[in-house]
């Protein structure tokens, strides 16, 4: 893994990209995008932490995004109607893209398109044409998120590399523990897809939280990092909550772009620090987004936070319930040999 840009400060680097997620906010809103969390939160995840440079970063996620999004919706349109067929695809789909993230070339991409393929379940299901709408809006929205972070960093001289570095990794020939790794996270997403439609939960319920926790190969270190993701987790409400608070009462598009920028301020910072303290800031820049940046006119309306609160709870027992499981009967070892 890289190391945080060194021309800069982590109070620099933390303001570049509180700038960027409310230059994001304010493109959003000035376009009405119906997803303007997830060009907030795209900014904080390509500027926030740094395997790679934020140029490669955006340039992965849009394609991983866009195949995803295409891939996930073809199959809701073509094959909703025939729901085991369907389940099948998404099945095969989610596990050769985590297969791929697991090996270790363009794993960015892979991780993205796997995301956003079991998204397009959830947005499509009961109505297939939602998923094209939705997913149009959707990729809109992270190219905004890519394109701004992009800017912001070049503007500021922060980077320079617009090379993409793919990885060493192989996907041939096939390996039994990216595969075993892959199940788990397949696993894991298809239960709670299910237990969300049960629970009759809202479709663009967030899925982030539990992937982070989920990718984590060594059981050992999920153990240990579920704690952080949990706390970025509470963080990211405790900032939110009553920042929507405030807005109820003051409700004003500087007031909300002010608020965004010191969350996201404060997020990354934390997420520039060393060790496992580091997820807390990533989570909680990814968390409070999706709780307080509802479309403005919109942020009048609690349910929609209840429901994103809940669901990142939902998910994250799900992924430690999953974990717990798979090493249990013995699918992926306790700790895996050369894991990170």
């Amino acid at each position: 893994m890289m190391d945080a840009p060194r021309s800069s400060s982590r109070t620099v680097q933390a303001l570049r990209v509180a700038a960027a997620a409310a230059i994001a906010l304010i493109v959003s809103e000035w376009w009405h995008l119906p997803h303007t969390n997830l060009a907030v939160w795209t900014t904080h995840m390509v500027m926030s932490s740094h395997p790679h440079t934020a140029f490669q970063k955006g340039v992965e996620r849009i394609a991983g995004r866009g195949a995803g999004i295409l891939l996930g919706t073809l199959i809701v349109s073509l094959f909703g109607a025939q729901k085991l067929l369907a389940l099948g695809l998404e099945v095969v789909g989610l596990l050769a893209f985590f297969y791929a993230h697991f090996c270790g070339r363009l794993a960015y991409t892979y991780q993205n398109a796997g995301l956003y393929l079991q998204a397009m379940f959830q947005l499509g299901d009961g109505d297939p044409s939602a998923a094209w709408v939705n997913g149009g809006w959707m990729f809109l929205a992270i190219v905004v998120g890519v394109a701004v972070a992009s800017l912001v960093t070049w503007i500021t001289n922060a980077e320079r590399d617009l090379s993409i570095v793919p990885g060493e990794g192989s996907l041939l020939p096939i390996r039994g523990e990216p595969l075993g790794h892959a199940a788990q996270v397949t696993a894991t997403m298809l239960l709670a897809q299910y237990v969300f439609f049960a629970l009759d939960m809202p479709p663009d319920a967030n899925i982030y939280s539990l992937f982070m926790i989920s990718v984590i190969p060594d059981f050992q270190k999920m153990r240990e990092r579920t704690g952080y993701f949990v706390g970025g987790i509470l963080a990211g409400i405790a900032y939110a909550v009553p920042s929507l608070l405030l807005l109820n009462r003051v409700l004003h598009l500087p007031m909300f772009v002010a608020l965004v920028g010191l969350g996201e301020f404060l997020s990354s910072y934390l997420a520039q620090s060393k060790g496992n303290i580091k997820f807390v800031g990533i989570e909680m820049g990814t968390i409070f987004p999706l709780i307080m940046v509802l479309p403005y006119e919109k942020i009048l309306t609690p349910s929609m936070t209840f429901y994103n609160i809940i669901a990142l709870f939902t998910y994250t027992l799900i992924a430690v319930v999953v974990g717990w499981a798979w090493v249990a009967v013995g699918l992926v070892p306790a700790r895996s040999a050369g894991s990170s």
